[in-house]
This record gives structure tokens, sequence and C-alpha cells, in this order.
């Protein structure tokens, strides 16, 4: 509860600098959307347990602020579909698992474009937070498949920081070609067991 409400503090001091200074500012808007290449930083991973990403959609629509020629805020919404392959391979047990995260996030980015031509490179980075939709688990152990609804054992919020680099291609005066590459860095332990921590770590890969 008390990260909760640090997190809506935090987004409505963002946003609150956000809309007062966009007064005078140019707004474009668009849609985004590619492919999130995601991961997790887990603790306490059992013996024969191996880890790796798993890939998802993402897409959604975005409005910016342009400050200036080279500096903009960018608010972005976008569904996100995260997740982890996990296998396990010991004794009299073998399991092979897809653990499956559906999001909506709600990101804050600035960013800074490096020139003022028609191509511009652009550095981004923020705040994003995420409300999770849906967690299941889809798998075999030892040869049977089973499923699972796990939605109940992790956060439905989830803070995360970004970072990135991008280019964007000016056609004319109203439309531009948009290309980022961002990774995310989740700051919150979205697993609610006490002995053990789950974090989102993610690559995403955007054009709009």
């Amino acid at each position: 509860m008390k990260f909760l409400l640090k997190s809506k503090l935090l987004f409505t001091i963002f946003f609150v600098l956000f809309y007062v200074s966009a007064i005078n500012a140019q707004l474009s808007i668009g849609l985004k959307g590619g492919i999130n290449f995601g991961n997790m930083k887990m603790s306490n991973l059992i013996p024969g347990v191996q880890t790796s990403p798993k890939s998802g959609v993402a897409i959604g629509g975005f409005i910016e602020y342009e400050f200036s020629n080279i500096f903009a805020s960018l608010l972005e919404i976008r569904y996100v579909q995260k997740g982890i392959e996990g296998k396990i391979n010991i004794p009299d047990y073998i399991s092979e698992a897809k653990y499956y995260f559906n999001y909506l996030e709600f990101p804050l980015y600035f960013t800074f474009k490096i020139d003022d031509h028609a191509l511009k490179p652009f550095l981004i980075g923020g705040i994003n937070l995420g409300y999770l939709l849906s967690a299941n688990v889809e798998g075999t152990t030892n040869g049977e498949k089973v499923s699972y609804d796990r939605i109940d054992e992790y956060e439905k919020v989830d803070l995360a920081v970004d970072f990135g680099i991008g280019l964007e291609y000016l056609i004319s005066t109203d439309l531009s070609y948009l290309f980022s590459l961002n990774y995310s860095y989740g700051l919150t332990d979205i697993l609610k067991w006490p002995d053990d921590t789950n974090y989102h770590r993610g690559i995403l890969l955007l054009i709009g």
C-alpha cells in the first residue's frame, strides 16, 4: 500500500510538471508497435533451473510535446506482453514452462534530439508505470501439459525506469517515422512471496 501511494504521488508530480511546462509546446500524436524481449531477475532459483528471455507484442499510442527543436516530453499508453521461459531438469522431474504477463503501461519519457535535420537521432529516458492485466503459466511436467492462472501471486502495479536510443525521420511537416530501442529496468518486486523476489527486465523494439 505504501509503495502504491508513493507511485501515485510520484506520477502526479510528473504530470503536473509535464502539463505546466507544455503550455506553449508543439503537440504531436502517433502510434507505435513492436516486440518486447522480456526477462526477469529472480532470487532463490533451485539447482537445475534454467531461464531464458521470452518475446511478446507491444502496441500503443503516444502524445509528444516539443519544448524546442531538440527537447520534448513523451506520454505513452501501450499494451505489452512480458514473460520468461523456464526449464527444470533434475532426476525424475523434467518441466518446461512459459510465464505470460500482460500489462497496460503508462510511460512518461523525456527525449533529447541530437540533431535538427530530417534524420534526428535521439536519447530517451523516464519512468514507466505498469498495471498487470493477467499472469499465466503454460508448459509440461514429465510430459503432461499444465496451465495455471497465477495473477493472485503477483503485484498489480509495477514501476520501472526506461532508457534508450532512437531515430526520427521527418517525411513532411506533418509526418515522421520513428524507431526506438529501450531497456526497461523494473524497480518493483512483483512477486508476493516473502522469501523470493522477481523483477522485470526487458528490451523493447518499437517503430511508429
